[in-house]
């Protein structure tokens, strides 16, 4: 389900995942556990993708985040 929504506005759950935490106003760094270079770029890929501020107010609509 999360996967949908995620999908619906053009993102995808990893990179939804990885900006979830900062959108709490407490959060001022995120770790990352990294192995590989592949591990890496994907995760830099990652974070340099916009997810849409409605993806949140949607989720929180469906009773997924609060």
């Amino acid at each position: 389900m999360l996967a949908d929504v995620c999908e619906s506005h053009g993102t995808t759950l990893p990179a939804a995942a990885l900006h979830f935490p900062y959108r709490h106003p407490a959060v001022t760094s995120v770790v990352l556990g990294m192995r590989t270079p592949a591990q890496v770029k994907q995760n830099l890929d990652l974070a340099s993708q916009t997810v849409p501020d409605q993806l949140w107010a949607d989720l929180r609509d469906r009773g997924l985040i609060t």
